[in-house]
């Protein structure tokens, strides 16, 4: 037992003293100074080691290092020299057990030679990654094309561009959220002033401050948005992709912008083109300097718009200016004086169908049914403000649709693809930035060994337990 324990001991210190000396030094280095180290205490130890009391000791003391970094420390140990020498050399240990024993067609022998063979080939799997993984950061843009990418070292993004063996391109990316009923907020309102009471999820049948919820009411709308394809991908007509190049066809002057919180969509309006959003849409009718039936002293250039809301369908005039006009959260500006982007004509347009449904709440108030749409306007009676709110939205998933060589595959949080040797991961993005996808490359040439070995030790196990309970009979 304490020779074992000193073998240990010596082993830890020659990890952590070559951790010291080899500091600085590449990769090749490192691992050609750590193949040494372990040949001479292979030959030296080999009695030691071949012990199944020694490699037990060892797996104890990486499953201590592990769990030390992974409870209660922030540092990364698996990088580091000492603890991969550590790893290998329980490793040679249980290589050196396996040598001990004599082949036999015995359950006890192939139990505890598949059992052992399982951690040896796990061990392969490391030392194929150590030699040929590889990990990396593609910043993408709806529509372009990379073949650039931010290498990733012991876990962080190194600012410098390195070559990617594959082009990667991204045809479309968006954010899926929860479905969420709206709520109804009372407020209570003096003059131009409100002060929110209290917001309730609504049950069909039960009363809120005077207000009786009888139900949802939803509408859906199929409407066209015209499309285009060009050199830099497919986009929205109209629609500024990336910022600076817009796809048009016969472009309006003036540039319409769609304003919701700190997010702004811009539009080069066409006659037909279809704006989808939640809960509201519209459809640009016409370009005119005057409202049909005024007889204005200045005339003034404006868009006339169909609008979908769930109050109904109507005509708009959004004149230009900053004035604009609000559908709930949303604003819409119309501006002459702004420059224009490049036009871009695209080589082909199509058109696909979007869905819009059409929310809104039933309510019986005063003995009158009143019917509110979700951050629509609010509905007086008395000194209680009645509100449809939408909660804010909870994100639910992010999506990737990348061209990755020849192949096109969609990839989400937690479901990669995977395309010749590599797998891409969907890892972040940009709220402030709806054309921007974050994907990670990995290449692990070990992933088959780890996967050959996993299964391998439940195997082994499953073995053992059998000879073990006919030891016990």
């Amino acid at each position: 037992m304490r020779e074992r324990i000193s073998f240990l001991i010596i082993l830890s210190l020659a990890g952590f003293l070559g951790e010291a000396l080899l500091n600085g030094l590449s990769k090749g280095y490192k691992y050609l100074a750590g193949s040494l180290l372990l040949l001479i205490f292979f030959f030296v130890g080999r009695k030691v080691l071949s012990q199944y009391q020694t490699a037990s000791m060892l797996f104890g003391a990486v499953s201590l290092a592990v769990a030390y970094s992974t409870f209660l420390s922030h540092t990364e140990i698996y990088y580091s020299f000492w603890f991969n020498f550590l790893l290998s050399a329980l490793f040679l240990s249980v290589f050196s057990c396996l040598l001990t024993l004599k082949p036999s067609l015995s359950l006890h022998y192939i139990s505890f030679a598949v059992f052992h063979l399982s951690i040896l080939v796990v061990g392969l799997g490391f030392v194929f990654n150590a030699l040929g993984e590889r990990r990396c950061y593609l910043p993408l843009h709806r529509g372009q094309e990379l073949r650039l990418c931010l290498p990733i070292i012991h876990g962080r993004i190194i600012e410098r561009k390195e070559e990617f063996p594959l082009s990667v391109k991204l045809l479309d990316f968006k954010v899926g959220y929860y479905s969420q009923n709206p709520v109804l907020g009372i407020f209570l309102h003096k003059g131009d002033k409100y002060r929110i009471i209290k917001t309730f999820e609504l049950n069909r049948g039960r009363s809120y401050f005077g207000a009786r919820f009888l139900g949802f009411e939803e509408e859906v709308k199929a409407l066209k948005e015209k499309w285009g394809e060009g050199d830099r991908g497919a986009a929205p007509l109209g629609r500024i992709y990336p910022p600076g190049w817009v796809y048009s066809k016969e472009a309006f002057v003036g540039m319409l912008a769609v304003v919701a919180g700190r997010r702004t969509l811009y539009y080069l309006p066409e006659k037909g083109q279809a704006v989808v959003l939640p809960d509201f849409a519209f459809i640009i009718k016409d370009y005119r300097e005057s409202i049909p039936g005024h007889t204005p002293q200045v005339r003034v250039p404006l868009l006339v718009l169909r609008v979908y809301t769930g109050y109904g369908t109507r005509e708009v005039y959004l004149p230009e200016g900053k004035k604009g006009l609000s559908f709930g959260p949303y604003s819409l500006y119309f501006s002459t004086s702004q420059p224009l982007p490049r036009v871009i004509r695209p080589e082909r347009t199509f058109s696909r169908e979007r869905k819009l449904r059409l929310l809104r709440g039933i309510f019986e108030i005063g003995g009158r049914k009143i019917f509110l749409v979700p951050n629509g306007q609010p509905y007086f009676q008395g000194k209680f403000a009645y509100r449809l709110m939408r909660p804010p939205a909870q994100e639910k998933e992010y999506v990737s649709l990348l061209l990755v060589g020849d192949r096109k595959f969609r990839i989400r949080v937690n479901s990669p693809g995977r395309y010749k040797g590599y797998t891409f991961y969907q890892s972040d993005y940009n709220p402030s930035d709806p054309d921007f996808s974050g994907v990670t490359a990995v290449r692990e040439p070990g992933e088959l060994p780890f996967y050959l070995g996993f299964s391998l030790l439940a195997l082994g196990a499953l073995l053992n337990l059998v000879y073990r309970r006919r030891t016990w009979k």
